[in-house]
């Protein structure tokens, strides 16, 4: 299988970061895995990534435990933002306590236009690749805790941004 996405997880605790790493690590489409230290939200963090990014996508975990993708959840989301053409995708999820409870959390269809910072994609993005590197040339200032927003504001610039609405990965306890 062609390794299609460059995986960007945020470091927690050893434990949930194995994890997170071990599971895409077994997957096929997976092509390389970077922890990242600083935060997500941070522009420098951003404009770094997009530089690293070889493959045609790159993918986002936001926080930082551990976080089950579902069967073929990855495939799926690749052949959404290609059948949509879109820049960004994101999808429902699951949220699973620490005694097993397993909650709905569905995410809101993206608005053209929405300023909203506070908007919830969930914690998984992929982005395609020359999108997210487009994007990240035009970010000129340096956030510390917006950079994600000012990153997503010059996206929906020029891409569309796909909800997928259906449950492709849990947040775990």
């Amino acid at each position: 299988m062609e390794k299609l996405i460059d995986c960007f997880v945020p470091e927690g605790n050893e434990t949930e970061t194995d994890k997170n790493v071990n599971s895409l690590n077994d997957l096929d489409i997976v092509n390389d895995i970077t922890i990242v230290e600083t935060s997500l939200r941070e522009s420098e963090t951003l404009r770094t990534i997009a530089e690293m990014v070889k493959a045609p996508y790159a993918l986002f975990f936001l926080k930082s435990q551990y976080i089950s993708m579902g069967y073929r959840a990855l495939e799926r989301m690749i052949q959404v933002a290609e059948m949509t053409g879109a820049g960004m995708v994101y999808a429902d999820h699951y949220n699973v306590s620490a005694e097993g409870t397993r909650t709905d959390a569905p995410v809101n269809d993206y608005q053209m236009g929405s300023l909203r910072d506070d908007f919830d994609f969930g914690s998984v993005l992929l982005l395609r690749t020359d999108a997210l590197k487009e994007a990240a040339a035009r970010m000129t200032a340096d956030y510390k805790a917006a950079g994600l927003y000012d990153l997503r504001l010059k996206l929906s610039q020029k891409c569309r941004f796909e909800h997928i609405n259906e449950f492709l990965y849990s947040e775990v306890e």
